[in-house]
């Protein structure tokens, strides 16, 4: 088992920036089941390991890291190591469709507030949705007149708009290694787990408890949806290869709720309006 997980890791790591979080559950994995020939492992020995992994995270979590395990023991089948993957019969947890939160108008205005390098990182993804990981890889070359350059997973690049003062702050921001965000004498970028923290702590510091960087994303595409963007221009920006996933990232914030009730509120206030009146005004002939 561990021999695989090494190759599968190498493998996910040529196409994955969270390839880190794989071998972290797969160790997981090894530990609960014991570092077994692949074609010894079970059904029943992933099953007691997702009934001991939720007593310590989320069954949502559970769930996240069994779609991992699962593509490790389906790439050992794509490879001959396995004739059949003992995931085939396990099922994730049942949860309940909690949706990502969204911030208001009043908590965006708080995440401008946070130390520059995290206001920035999050600006920058609530324009153009790009991922934490795309912000990261973020250099100086990549920064036209009036766009940046996004490096999708995949190696896929796509030039995306950037305002005037975006551009501005991202330049400013710049170390001589060439990365925006670059760290420390050697310039490098921090880490994404690094970064993501970095923002949670931040955030948190400033009353925005649960608030991370994927946040931005949710609010990034609602807001866009919001204001009437082409789906087709999101899905775009977002790197998403399907409509779908604006099922899950388009979320209604309360301001929309209340804009909705409220026009609606004011049309039948003008059509009482002008009912008062035509009866005033038919009352006023009759009696003339």
């Amino acid at each position: 088992m561990s021999e695989h997980v090494k190759a599968y890791v190498q493998y996910t790591a040529k196409t994955n920036a969270t390839a880190y979080k794989d071998r972290a559950v797969l160790d997981g994995l090894i530990a609960s089941v014991g570092d077994r020939p692949l074609d010894e492992i079970s059904p029943f020995h992933v099953e007691r390991w997702k009934q001991e992994r939720a007593e310590d995270v989320s069954k949502s979590t559970v769930n996240r890291e069994l779609n991992i395990i699962r593509g490790c023991f389906s790439r050992a089948v794509d490879w001959g190591r396995l004739a059949l993957s003992p995931l085939r019969s396990v099922k994730n947890y049942k949860v309940d469709d909690h949706r990502i939160r969204v911030l208001s108008d009043d908590e965006l205005r708080t995440v401008l507030t946070a130390p520059a390098d995290v206001a920035l990182m999050c600006r920058v993804t609530l324009i153009s949705l790009n991922r934490i990981s795309e912000v990261l890889a973020l250099k100086r070359e990549h920064i036209g007149p009036s766009w940046m350059e996004v490096r999708r997973k995949g190696g896929k690049v796509n030039r995306v708009a950037l305002p005037d003062e975006v551009r501005t702050l991202l330049l400013a921001r710049c170390h001589t290694s060439g990365f925006v965000f670059g760290d420390g004498p050697d310039g490098d970028p921090p880490m994404q787990q690094t970064a993501s923290k970095r923002i949670i702590r931040a955030l948190d510091s400033l009353g925005l408890a649960g608030v991370t960087h994927h946040t931005m994303r949710h609010t990034g595409v609602t807001m866009m949806l919001e204001g009437g963007i082409n789906p087709r221009v999101i899905q775009l920006l977002a790197g998403w290869t399907s409509l779908r996933m604006l099922e899950r990232y388009g979320h209604v914030r309360d301001t929309e709720i209340r804009r909705a009730v409220t026009a609606n509120a004011d049309r039948l206030q003008q059509a009482s309006t002008k009912t008062a009146t035509a009866e005033k005004i038919a009352a006023s002939d009759s009696e003339g």
